[in-house]
């Protein structure tokens, strides 16, 4: 039985944690008066980025609905991925310039229309409902303290020495 109870709490913390990381995201997005207000999707292809707790377990994936080479304009799609395989369509967004699809300037593309599926509410539902219910789901809590790997520089390398190849 304390298993159950420790599984328990651990699970609603895991909950409350999520739910409060994903709050404060969108309130640095400009969603602090209204939940309820639609998302245009590619404001959020960030979420992993900013929310660190996530990397790995929330993906925003674009991909391409149409392409009008005589006008230019593309119509991208948004989803949502949780722990890879539950999916969340966030609505599309119409560029009228291929190149800004090219180096994913998303956020701050010039965007002709968008139609905005979701809302902060229902999303935040969703991703906090999915982590709870999947073992993958528990989110790190702790703060990394893992050295990043330093990258030595391509001509002190002895892999990149000119005298022998490796």
């Amino acid at each position: 039985m304390r298993e159950t109870v420790q599984e328990r709490i651990r699970m609603m913390f895991n909950l409350e944690y999520a739910k409060r990381l994903l709050i404060r995201y969108f309130v640095k997005k400009g969603f602090a008066e209204s939940f309820d207000v639609h998302i245009y999707p590619p404001l959020i292809h960030d979420i992993p980025k900013e929310i660190p707790q996530l990397l790995g377990k929330v993906e925003v994936v674009p991909y391409i609905e149409e392409i009008d080479p005589a006008s230019g304009t593309v119509r991208v799609g948004w989803n949502l991925f949780v722990l890879g395989h539950s999916r969340m369509y966030l609505g599309n967004s119409t560029h009228k310039d291929i190149n800004e699809i090219n180096v994913g300037q998303y956020a701050g593309a010039s965007s002709l229309s968008a139609k905005k599926a979701v809302t902060p509410k229902q999303l935040i539902k969703f991703v906090v409902g999915e982590l709870t219910d999947k073992k993958g789901g528990f989110l790190d809590t702790a703060p990394s303290t893992a050295p990043t790997p330093s990258v030595p520089s391509m001509q002190s390398s002895q892999f990149y020495s000119k005298k022998r190849p490796v």
